[in-house]
């Protein structure tokens, strides 16, 4: 059976890495195309082996220069774009991810002690060091704990960091959960910790403000999520060391006015970013 031609107005490519934008922009002729980029590498590809960074970097290069125009989820990764590729295409605007505020939304009760990481387990997401913060606080406050709500390749050297670091007792590891249950989550915990090495923005970090959990995220010089955090003062960044995060966590718990500010802060910040308001911006950029 033949394969249906379908003609579009507009096909957004929402999709990392590249590889499908790239195929795309070569194919393209006439329809109005748009990618969003939730991320450029550009030297962070160098951390692959050699063929798989200069290929990165090539159709990197390609998709930014290309005739689609592009929608970025944040500030930092549209200046970031410009700096790694000068010739990209001047066609850009920055409409950031959203969160549903109607889904998402605070409430009072909080576990006074716990707290929660949100994610992929992979490598660049540094939940080791979140872990070894755990075994540093738990001497300071021996009521602490960690739930981490994920899935991912990293997932059983994990589980056999919390044996090594006898945090079995400390740390819940869990994974195909029920939007209802992450809600839930997000609301009884007492503060979410993104120590991501990379974000483009983090719609993890928007869903515990929305929630009411204000978020610590941890320094990375390709993490637009600390420099979101920093320039709107939201939340706490620490230095990617235990101590420091450990040091940020254990304060932000102590420091109740602090605290209350980041709650009402984040929670402005998130209706701010309300799909609603959101997909407006999207649909009347495709209408340009």
């Amino acid at each position: 059976m033949a394969r249906e031609k379908l003609d579009y107005d507009v096909l957004d490519m929402n999709i990392f890495p590249h590889v499908i934008p790239w195929i795309v922009n070569k194919k393209l002729k006439s329809t109005k195309s748009y990618i969003t980029v939730h991320e450029v590498w550009g030297n962070y590809w160098e951390k692959y082996p050699a063929y798989i960074s200069l290929l990165g970097k090539r159709m990197e290069k390609q998709v930014l220069e290309g005739r689609s125009g592009l929608i970025f989820v944040s500030e930092w990764m549209q200046e970031r774009s410009r700096q790694i590729i000068p010739r990209m295409n001047p066609n850009s605007e920055v409409i950031p991810n959203g969160v549903d505020t109607s889904f998402f939304y605070p409430r009072e009760e909080k576990e006074e002690e716990k707290i929660l990481y949100v994610g992929r387990l992979i490598p660049y997401k540094r939940v080791e060091l979140l872990l070894e913060t755990m075994k540093w606080l738990t001497k300071k406050r021996p009521g602490i704990t960690l739930k981490i709500i994920g899935e991912g390749p990293s997932r059983e050297k994990i589980k056999q960091i919390i044996k090594e670091l006898g945090l079995k007792e400390k740390v819940e590891l869990e994974h195909n959960i029920t939007d209802e249950k992450l809600r839930e989550e997000y609301q009884k915990a007492k503060i979410l910790v993104q120590p991501s090495e990379r974000e483009g923005q983090s719609i993890v970090a928007l869903e515990a403000m929305a929630s009411g959990t204000p978020v610590i995220s941890v320094e990375s010089k390709w993490s637009a999520l600390e420099k979101i955090i920093k320039g709107k003062r939201i939340g706490e960044v620490a230095k990617a060391k235990r101590k420091e995060l450990g040091i940020k966590i254990d304060q932000l718990i102590e420091d109740e006015e602090k605290y209350r500010t980041y709650q009402k802060k984040g929670i402005k910040h998130a209706k701010e970013h309300d799909w609603k308001k959101i997909t407006q911006k999207i649909e009347q950029k495709f209408k340009e």
